[in-house]
């Protein structure tokens, strides 16, 4: 394996430079290192196109390096990019040498990265899978100690049992049947229910007594119940959250801190929510941190984020969607503000000229979902109004407030209103002077409204 791959630096070292279209480029989920891309490092790199390096890949156009700048290329309109074809031999070497790259280049691995592919490698040295590698060759390619090896791969059925139960409880948490997590998984469905409840009724105890000693079947809970643990609720109606806490540099996207406060507020553990706007993905990392299912869908999903599915509200709702829903989130394009951003489709709700249309087709798809929420089950809207020119004069269009109306109607009451000022300014100067001259107010926050299911019996 060393000589192989020896023998790709080579290859690397010639620069078997091709330009490829985007679109052709495939990622194997499976044998990338890593876990999460960082929004903020793309629209870094969206600005520095010209100065980027050649991502890597190989014959077949799978990814082995270059995530951030593919998807840098990706975000700013590109049809094509520079690459280095890289000869591999299976999916195994691509994983190693991708493995190897970003150790040394770029964004480094984190530290749960490098720990899981490691545990991953090593899981196939032990079963003879990987010949020609040991715990020495893997501690080289991975540049850590002798004491991080000793970690990483004491108890190792332990440590295995840990991967396995958290890979479970990830597929529940991702409202996947039994059957689908059995399927995915090769557990029967009798073995899969018994550890959710285990790792269930194990959160309840940490829950309580977050000192307890946790065994190694369930250290993946650990950093989960130490957030929320640690977590300190917003308990005011302004909910001011500052840019630099945020990592995601995603048009329109939640603040992750808005997001953890509303679940916190209207959700327990293991309640399930519904986000039909699914955008950067940020519902699903509350989600999972603060022990919440999900599911998540996006007209336009981001290809690194599959727990998102694609759905458009224009078509219903879906059809696999699940019953009983604790909380559906609400974060649609703010209307003329954001057209053109997302898409140049005449369906998008950025794209839609009316107003009326646009409140139309939220509402529509509330009164299809309403059935699926339960009983004083929630629903939240974060909007922020529209100011139209008109005829030399300013119309401010207020979603919040007609969306409101609407609702209600429905059967939803609005029990919460809170202000979310923007972490930084929106408009530009041309925008300040128009108001400064025509006299009118730019909105610089958004409002979450917050509507609890009207039981039938309650009227």
């Amino acid at each position: 394996m060393e000589q192989q791959i020896e023998k790709q630096e080579l290859v690397i070292g010639e620069k078997d430079l091709r330009t490829v279209c985007i679109d052709e480029i495939k990622i194997d989920l499976e044998t990338y290192p890593r876990n999460k891309v960082n929004d903020k490092k793309i629209g870094e790199y969206s600005e520095i196109l010209d100065l980027l390096p050649p991502i890597q890949i190989d014959s077949n156009n799978f990814l082995i390096t270059g995530l951030h700048t593919l998807e840098a290329y990706k975000r700013t309109g590109q049809k094509e990019i520079t690459c280095e074809i890289i000869k591999i031999q299976n999916d195994i070497e691509r994983l190693i040498l991708a493995i190897k790259s970003n150790v040394k280049h770029g964004i480094p691995l984190t530290y749960l990265e490098k720990k899981n592919n490691f545990q991953k490698l090593f899981e196939k040295v032990v079963k003879g899978e990987l010949k020609d590698f040991d715990a020495k060759k893997l501690k080289e390619l991975f540049s850590i100690s002798d004491s991080t090896v000793y970690e990483w791969t004491k108890n190792l059925r332990e440590e295995l049992e840990s991967q396995q139960n958290e890979r479970i409880f990830d597929l529940f948490l991702q409202c996947k049947k039994q059957q689908e997590i059995s399927d995915e998984t090769g557990f029967p469905q009798t073995t899969i229910s018994a550890k959710i409840k285990e790792i269930d009724k194990f959160c309840e105890l940490l829950t309580e007594n977050p000192a307890l000693e946790i065994p190694i079947k369930y250290q993946f809970l650990k950093e989960k119940i130490k957030f929320l643990a640690e977590f300190s609720p917003l308990v005011y109606n302004v909910w001011n959250v500052h840019k630099e806490n945020e990592a995601t540099d995603f048009f329109g996207s939640t603040p992750e801190k808005i997001m953890n406060n509303l679940i916190f507020l209207v959700t327990k553990r293991l309640d399930f929510i519904y986000d039909p706007f699914g955008g950067s993905g940020i519902t699903i990392d509350s989600c999972k941190k603060m022990l919440r299912k999900y599911y998540v869908s996006d007209r336009k999903p981001l290809e690194y984020r599959p727990e998102i599915k694609k759905w458009d509200i224009n078509n219903g709702i879906p059809d696999d969607l699940p019953s009983n829903i604790n909380l559906v989130y609400l974060d649609p394009p703010y209307w003329k503000q954001a057209k053109g951003q997302y898409s140049q489709d005449s369906e998008d709700l950025g794209n839609i000229d009316s107003a009326n249309e646009f409140h139309d087709k939220i509402v529509t798809f509330i009164k299809k979902l309403k059935t699926k929420i339960t009983d004083e089950g929630y629903i939240a809207l974060l909007i922020r109004a529209s100011s139209v020119h008109e005829n030399n004069s300013i119309k401010r269009i207020d979603h919040a407030f007609e969306l409101s109306k609407e609702f209600e109607k429905i059967g939803f009451e609005l029990v919460e209103e809170i202000i979310a000022p923007y972490p930084t300014v929106v408009y530009t100067a041309f925008d300040v002077n128009n108001a400064k001259e025509k006299k009118y107010c730019l909105d610089i926050a958004r409002k979450l409204l917050i509507f609890k299911k009207i039981k039938k019996d309650s009227k």
